[in-house]
């Protein structure tokens, strides 16, 4: 996971929507939503739910 990776997480963990987690991180949505799908695919989940059921 890449620090990127890593700070979307722990927004989307704080119950951000993607719009907020890109205006906080100074990103586009587009952006923030690509990092999702890195992250997506190295965990292995397959959505956002999922994700953070399985990091709570």
């Amino acid at each position: 996971m890449t620090p990127r990776e890593r700070a979307v997480i722990e927004q989307a963990l704080e119950g951000l929507p993607v719009k907020q987690i890109a205006r906080r991180r100074g990103l586009s949505a587009h952006t923030a939503n690509d990092h999702f799908k890195a992250i997506y695919r190295k965990t292995g989940v397959s959505g956002r739910d999922e994700l953070v059921a399985g990091l709570s």
